[in-house]
């Protein structure tokens, strides 16, 4: 039989966050070893919790106080079951309230993130929203300058004089060429 147990036994046992057993046994309200790096609670100290007996520092009778006013045993002996049960749910409601209120500030962080990234979102919308009616706004103006460019060639094409065909060259000149030396008259015998 195993003379040890873990934080997750001695959690689940009592209702309680493994947190909550970790700072008792740093408060030393409750007996452990930390062996290779994990914490290990002699059996006879978990039974002892579990079965109901008050850990070291842990409300007994003479503490427990309800609406103010303290529970005393007459013989002066500790707490009966009912009294270490009061205790033990105290215990569970005061770690449910941290776990309560831990949730709710993971919750107000979440809702702050989730609103900023709304806002993120919103002008991201606006900015894409103003982009794409910038590009619309392009895109029409490009159209118009097409169109008034098609235009003005055309009436230029319609302005300008055709153009001169150029004439054909005689059939002779085609043939036999223009000189470009001018022609010698010869004088004389040759």
């Amino acid at each position: 039989m195993n003379d040890h147990t873990t934080v997750s036994d001695l959690a689940h046992a009592l209702g309680v966050t493994k947190n909550a057993v970790i700072n008792r046994i740093r408060r030393g309200t409750l007996d452990a070893e930390k062996v290779n790096g994990v914490w290990r609670i002699p059996r006879g100290e978990y039974e002892r919790v579990v079965n109901g007996a008050p850990m070291n520092g842990a409300p007994t009778v003479d503490t427990v106080r309800t609406k103010g006013a303290p529970t005393v045993d007459t013989n002066g002996a500790q707490a009966g079951g009912d009294d270490i049960e009061v205790a033990v749910l105290r215990e569970k409601l005061s770690a449910a309230e941290q776990h309560h209120e831990s949730t709710r500030r993971e919750l107000d962080a979440s809702q702050t993130a989730n609103d900023q990234l709304r806002q993120d979102h919103d002008h991201t919308r606006r900015l894409l929203e103003n982009a794409l009616d910038s590009i619309g706004s392009l895109t029409e103006q490009m159209k118009a300058q097409s169109i008034l460019q098609h235009q003005l060639q055309q009436h230029r094409a319609l302005e300008a004089p055709p153009p001169d065909k150029p004439v054909k060259p005689s059939l002779l000149r085609r043939w036999f060429g223009q000189s470009k030396r001018g022609r010698q008259v010869r004088i004389g015998h040759a």
